[in-house]
Parts: structure tokens; sequence; C-alpha cells
């Protein structure tokens, strides 16, 4: 098993996540629910948990692959709860295009991806040179935000961090009156060209302010946004 390194294996991961816990805590000094999707190894929900040890974390991946990674790095924090679903729009099992990727040097394979849009050809033109693309129609647990916290009774999520590979509509759709005090998103034109019928930034943006969140930082794909009506939960 690789071990996971919650602030990065290299220099630009390192100070990317470093930017971002900084980021967080001009709006957050003691968050006490942090939500993470899909978590893909975990490393994230690990990271939350380092950087806020006070907080409860759940962190839920929807490819089964992935979620079982996510069980076996994560074993050793208790304070870590993880969850296979998809996020989305509706509750019940829907369609899930998982993505695998087949070395051409060794064989091996990871599943990397995963999305319920479909996924472009443009994946295997990035790729070519190195693996083989595969996306496998599958089915897969989903569960909306909303229900997700009835389930677990969380009244409040401080922070919720969403990389959906592009699904941003449907989380946003899930969400119903549920409105984190920051969002922590993966958005926009960068991925655009991997999935069918994603949002663009700007449509992104948009979407965010319609349901009372301003747009406070842009690093790389990611996108803080803040509920600016709401102040961090007290005791």
């Amino acid at each position: 098993m690789t071990k996971i390194h919650p602030f990065g294996a290299n220099k630009p991961q390192i100070q990317e996540r470093k930017v971002r816990i900084k980021l967080f805590r001009k709006y957050l000094s003691s968050p006490k629910i942090i939500l993470e999707f899909g978590s893909y190894d975990g490393a994230d929900g690990i990271l939350y948990h380092k950087s806020f040890p006070t907080a409860r974390v759940f962190s839920i991946e929807p490819d089964p692959e992935n979620f079982e990674n996510v069980l076996r790095n994560i074993k050793s924090y208790k304070e870590i709860r993880a969850f296979h679903y998809a996020i989305s729009n509706e509750t019940g099992e829907v369609d899930f295009h998982q993505a695998r990727f087949y070395s051409y040097a060794d064989g091996s394979s990871t599943s990397r991806a995963g999305s319920l849009l479909k996924h472009t050809s443009k994946n295997q033109e990035v790729y070519i040179k190195t693996d083989k693309f595969v996306s496998k129609l599958i089915k897969v647990p989903a569960i909306t935000i909303k229900e997700f916290c009835r389930q677990q009774d969380i009244k409040h999520i401080d922070l919720m961090h969403v990389d959906v590979e592009g699904a941003i509509r449907e989380v946003i759709e899930g969400l119903k009156d549920i409105r984190p005090t920051l969002i922590w998103a993966e958005v926009g034109d960068g991925i655009m060209k991997y999935y069918h019928n994603t949002m663009s930034n700007a449509e992104s943006d948009i979407a965010f302010s319609n349901i009372g969140y301003t747009k406070v930082k842009k690093i790389g794909r990611d996108t803080l946004y803040h509920n600016y009506k709401l102040q961090e939960v007290k005791d």
C-alpha cells in the first residue's frame, strides 16, 4: 500500500495544500464538520484531519476500487469516516463512468477520473503515449448532500470539498437548502474538455452565486466559494 502524504509528495502539491489550508483558516478557525468527495485515496480527508484535528471528517468516494483504498488509508484515523456514494441530485442507484488507465510500460492499471458524466475522447488523447484509457459504465449508490446530512444528523457543514470530475451541477441541485460555509470545488474550463455536459468557470460562478455564494479565489482548477451570510458556527 502506498503511504499517503497529506501535504503532498512533491513541492507543487505541498505548496498548493499549504496555501489552501491557510486560505480556509481566514474563514474557519475551528470547523466542526468537513465533507470531502470524491475522496479518491483519502489524502484530502487526512489533510483536513491533521489541519483541523477537532473536526469530524466525512470522506465520500463513488468508485468501488478507490473506496477500498480510502478505507485502507484512513483506518488509523478514527475521526475520519468513509462512505461509498456518488454525490448527485438524486438518491439511489445511478450510472457511473468508471475510468481506468492501463500503463503501456508495465501493464498496471489505476482507476481515476471517474464521473457521473460521460468522458470525451480527450482523455485518451492526453495519455495516449503512456496509458490506454478505458471508460466502463457501472452502477453505484448515489446520495444527495441533503439526504446525507439527514442520515448523519449533520446540522451544518463548515467546509465542503467537491472533486466530482465535472458533475458540479448535480452536486448543487442536491444541496437543496443545505448551505456550507465554505465550498472548495474543482470547476470549469480546465476539465470541460474531458467530460460531456459540465459547466464553465463562468457558469459555475453564476450557479454558486444564485444560491448565495461569493467567489473568493481560484487556484488552478479549484475555486473557493464563501457563503457570506454565514459566520462560523460557535458552540
